[in-house]
């Protein structure tokens, strides 16, 4: 009950993580040339604007956030006990490395939203929480059998596509500041929710199919 207590809130701090990976990659998407953006891992930085640059930094992050999804909800097994832990893993020590070898305060900057906060610390102990609680389930955890999936999961999968029309309106006519920016942002943050949520076991397990004899 533990470990699979340590897995559900594992799973919402990744929620939480990759979301940093879902706004410049819809962004960059929807936005435009106008949309710059930057991420930093061990003193390097990718950074673009659009789809320029290194937009497949955030790309191939984002897809890792998906698959990591998937697997976390729905087949939490060793293929996930491996990607969560490495993950986690990096991303700690990238936070270390940041803070204590290059002496810098990571920086959470959202000009859209008005926000600029110095987050080092923050990313530090969230991430080391994070590694702890994919340790736990990594090393404790027995993944039960596989959830059904429901209509509740199509009905959020389906409306987090549903919000890309209204995403596309609203981030492509605004300046980067507008209003209709910080709508956009903001639905593009509940779109990554819901992809999170539509991937979560809303039934029980799969019941197995019978064969006619």
């Amino acid at each position: 009950m533990f470990a699979r207590i340590c897995r559900v809130a594992l799973m919402i701090g990744l929620t939480a993580a990759f979301v940093l990976a879902w706004l410049p990659l819809m962004r960059g998407l929807l936005d435009g040339d106008s949309y710059e953006w930057g991420l930093t891992l061990f003193g390097h930085a990718f950074s673009g604007s659009g789809l320029n640059g290194d937009y497949w930094f955030v790309s191939a992050e984002a897809a890792l956030g998906v698959i990591m999804m998937a697997l976390g909800w729905r087949a939490p097994g060793a293929v996930f006990k491996l990607l969560s832990v490495a993950f986690t893993g990096t991303m700690l020590a990238d936070s270390l490395f940041t803070l204590f070898v290059l002496g810098e305060g990571q920086t959470f900057e959202g000009a859209t939203l008005g926000m600029s906060l110095s987050a080092g610390m923050i990313f530090l102990g969230v991430y080391g929480l994070l590694f702890v609680l994919a340790s736990v389930w990594a090393f404790a955890g027995r993944p039960g059998p596989a959830p059904r999936w429901t209509l509740v999961n199509s009905g959020l999968l389906t409306l987090a596509l549903l919000l890309a029309p209204g995403q596309y309106l609203l981030l492509s006519t605004g300046q980067g500041r507008e209003l209709s920016d910080q709508i956009g942002v903001l639905i593009t943050m509940s779109q990554w929710l819901l992809i999170s949520l539509a991937f979560a076991p809303w039934g029980g397990p799969d019941r197995p199919r019978l064969s006619p004899a």
